[in-house]
């Protein structure tokens, strides 16, 4: 059995030899690192277990291990792509494609603004009464159930596709005009996840502009990477005090004493970042309602056969299912360790295997399609499998489609030795 400082020492080591080992493939992929780095270190650093609630304190190895393990093993295709795109790469959009694009830009930006335009009343009803009232309402209680919400919370959260839109939209003179419609676009997902009291949207949105800066910023001449060195840095700013602005109308402002004001602030920061392995061995240990594919992947149930298939009872819920133990713990509900593993296997042998074929077939915008997809599910189910609900499966046959068989040659590359 392990203590919370055994963990996170555990846990750092087997990343850390990973990341030794293959550190000349990681390029974008330090990005994932880093939150690895910010979620492993927590239990060296304070005692995250009495803010989790969690009983007992103390964790199994094997659990811990398997954990680790999995963290690595769902990036594989991060690396494939690292391997190929890295730094030296310089993409450039192929003449026949820029009315085309021009036209997926124009639909995006018409869209987003009808996503920000029809949230932005919800996000500032929000503010009005409260962000801590509507989180204990329930994340959705404004919103109101309609395809039109579907629409614009749906597409929102599709945000990191919107990103690598932004930093195409640089690659030609042509389409720079569109740019600053785009940056607008890709703040939609902060206006809807405002609205349901969250700050998902600000942190999924910096993280995407840096991992395709990372990407893009050798296609760029000086002059140009300067300005956008600039405004990213001005970007992630305003990103950064919009997350201290909730997370003060959230956590400070309740009226509790200082001490717990403090505790409550670094566990609903923080805290989603560093829960993941102690709410994972729980699950693990503790869970035994399989609930088969009638929560997540709602659209297998009776489809796939599972042993056990339980109906979902929040009033039987372990607290360690409302909490963050990433994607893999949801995998594990569905039926145990043989739908973590097969989930898991399918998961990596699908983006692998697209990425791997657009990499061969040279298509570069379908490429960076498949990985922007991969990205957002891998980043999100760092803390929770999006579009695994019933809500989104729309989304997630659309994703799907899109990373693997939309397949233009709209950009090409040149070789720098920069």
């Amino acid at each position: 059995m392990l203590l919370a400082p055994a963990v996170s020492i555990l846990i750092l080591i087997i990343w850390a030899v990973f990341y030794l080992i293959k550190r000349k493939k990681i390029y974008s992929a330090k990005i994932y690192f880093a939150l690895l780095l910010l979620m492993g270190c927590a239990g060296i650093l304070i005692n995250p277990l009495p803010l989790m609630g969690l009983e007992p304190t103390f964790y199994k190895l094997e659990n811990i291990v398997l954990f680790a393990l999995l963290m690595v093993v769902i990036i594989i295709p991060w690396l494939q792509f690292d391997k190929y795109v890295d730094k030296s790469y310089v993409f450039i959009v192929r003449e026949e494609y820029i009315q085309p694009i021009k036209i997926i830009f124009f639909c995006t930006i018409l869209i987003s603004l009808f996503s920000i335009i029809y949230t932005i009343p919800y996000a500032v009803t929000a503010y009005s009464i409260g962000l801590d009232t509507v989180r204990n309402m329930g994340s959705d209680a404004l919103l109101p159930h309609s395809v039109f919400t579907t629409i614009a919370v749906g597409f929102a959260s599709i945000t990191p596709i919107i990103v690598l839109f932004v930093y195409i939209s640089l690659l030609d003179k042509r389409l720079r005009h569109y740019s600053i419609w785009l940056v607008l676009s890709s703040f939609s997902y902060i206006v809807s996840t405002t609205s349901m009291a969250a700050r998902d949207g600000y942190v999924f949105i910096a993280l995407a502009y840096l991992c395709f800066y990372l990407i893009f910023r050798k296609s760029y001449d000086g002059k140009l990477k300067k300005t956008i060195n600039k405004y990213l840095l001005i970007g992630i700013a305003v990103l950064g005090i919009g997350i201290g602005m909730i997370t003060v109308e959230r956590f400070l402002n309740q009226s509790t004493s200082k001490e717990e004001k403090i505790e409550e602030a670094i566990y609903g920061t923080w805290g989603y970042f560093y829960q993941q392995p102690y709410v994972f061995d729980h699950i693990i240990e503790d869970f035994n309602r399989f609930y088969g594919f009638k929560r997540r992947l709602k659209f297998l149930d009776g489809v796939i056969e599972t042993k056990v298939s339980h109906e979902y009872d929040s009033g039987s819920a372990l607290r360690a299912e409302y909490m963050f133990g990433t994607q893999f713990a949801e995998f594990y509900e569905i039926a145990g360790y043989s739908s973590l593993l097969i989930i898991t296997f399918l998961y990596v042998l699908f983006f692998s295997t697209g990425i791997r074929y657009h990499i061969r077939h040279k298509n570069y915008f379908s490429l960076l399609l498949a990985f922007c997809i991969y990205f957002h599910l891998t980043i999100s189910g760092m803390f929770y499998f999006r579009f695994g609900g019933n809500d989104n499966v729309f989304f997630l046959y659309l994703l799907l489609f899109v990373s693997f068989f939309f397949m233009p040659s709209v950009l090409k590359v040149n070789i720098t030795t920069e």
